[in-house]
């Protein structure tokens, strides 16, 4: 009975060993079916480095596609209109690549702007973002899967930007207007003035409508405007009219400080006019006149604010007959003074042509190479009324004596030298 009890007992213990091993092993060999052998995890890593070289190639292919469409885009018009046959205008919609593509340049460049948007309201943020830009597609896109922005009436255009219509740039915008004979304001800002000006500009002088800056206008601008621009400003016959305009980045090269009798504003003169202006004003005390100048250089960013305070005050017209827009005014050339006589009754009047200062001036200043630049009874060639203050230097008294015994201006003694 004993040995059937210790036998009953090792069966059991053997059950019991045999069911913890079958246990053991399958529980190990769970978890090594989940862990990665050796050549798996080499091939993994293998696969992950290769969709990574995969994802850089593609990037790198969609920057290049990119840069190409927007060099393509800002060198190129096409002409397609609204009302191009269906078929012809689904043709030339792009493949959805082409069209994500475009969706993401323009986001990125204009990123206030959606693709959805109809002409009218694209334009208008346009402008409102202050960009300049051309019209390089104009066809309705076919509504594509995935892309958001689009809609079976939608009709939207594709835009690029030329360049960024930055302060500068719209500053040599306004100053080329002003040039071509469409003034408004110089600074910087890309208002509703300056807007019916370019406006006016395309109408009248190249006959169609335009409304937004880009480099077409800005060529047809520079082409116009090419025999409207005056010469050197270092040369002493250089002559700034209503019709040929110094540049804004035209200054005088030997410009010193003024060493006569002058009034606490003027600063600056060109060197050889103040040598000649010093013998003249000692000349005039030697006989008991006094001369002073009471305006000398003048650069062309102090001349916006001059006019624009006297357009404020008369009005443009009016505001022109006594005051030069920027770029128009000889006092740019640092060749020119305004002189009275010190008492302060004459300044800038017409009136002090009856002083002995100003007869002293008119007999004698020729002498001294000095010259008036609006006469009297002139304004039909000068633009300008009488100023008897105004007097310019010509470099040498030879040729003031000579415009002064012909009795003309600069302007036609020099275009005589050239006939």
């Amino acid at each position: 009975m004993k040995n059937k009890r210790m036998a009953g007992a090792l069966l059991l213990t053997f059950l019991v060993a045999v069911l913890f091993t079958i246990f053991i092993v399958k529980r190990f060999s769970g978890v090594s079916r989940e862990l990665p052998t050796n050549s798996e995890v080499q091939s993994s890593t293998v696969g992950e480095q290769s969709v990574e070289r995969s994802n850089e190639e593609s990037n790198e292919v969609v920057t290049t596609a990119q840069q190409a469409a927007v060099t393509t885009a800002v060198t190129t018009i096409e002409t397609t209109t609204k009302t191009a046959p269906k078929a012809q205008l689904d043709a030339q919609v792009p493949a959805t690549s082409e069209v994500k593509m475009q969706e993401t340049l323009l986001s990125e460049r204009f990123p206030e702007l959606c693709l959805g948007d109809d002409v009218d309201e694209l334009l208008t943020k346009l402008d409102g973002a202050g960009h300049s830009y051309r019209i390089i597609t104009n066809y309705r896109l076919v509504p594509q899967s995935g892309l958001s922005g689009f809609n079976d009436s939608a009709q939207p255009f594709i835009v690029y930007r030329d360049a960024p219509l930055t302060v500068d740039k719209v500053k040599w915008l306004q100053e080329q207007l002003k040039i071509a004979g469409y003034y408004t304001l110089i600074d910087g800002s890309y208002g509703p003035d300056c807007k019916a000006q370019l406006a006016a500009f395309c109408k009248r002088q190249l006959n169609r409508d335009c409304q937004y800056f880009n480099s077409e206008i800005e060529e047809a601008l520079v082409d116009y405007n090419v025999n409207r621009m005056a010469g050197d400003i270092d040369d002493y016959l250089v002559y700034a009219t209503k019709e040929i305009n110094l540049r804004s980045t035209d200054v005088p090269s030997r410009l010193v400080d003024i060493t006569v009798l002058h009034s606490s504003n003027v600063e600056k003169i060109e060197a050889k006019t103040n040598q000649f202006l010093t013998k003249m004003f000692a000349a005039a005390k030697a006989e008991g006149i006094t001369l002073r100048v009471v305006s000398g250089y003048r650069s062309f960013q102090y001349q916006i604010g001059l006019f624009h305070k006297y357009m404020l005050r008369s009005g443009f017209e009016r505001a022109n007959r006594y005051s030069a827009l920027p770029g128009q005014s000889e006092h740019q050339t640092g060749y020119v003074v305004d002189v009275d006589d010190g008492t302060n009754r004459y300044t800038v009047d017409q009136s002090f042509d009856q002083t002995p200062a100003y007869r002293w001036l008119d007999a004698h200043a020729q002498e001294y190479g000095f010259i008036l630049s609006y006469p009297k009874d002139k304004e039909d060639i000068t633009g300008y009324m009488y100023e008897p203050w105004h007097y310019r230097f010509v470099g040498s008294p030879e040729v003031a004596a000579e415009i002064k015994r012909r009795d003309i201006t600069l302007e036609q003694y020099v275009k005589q030298l050239k006939d």
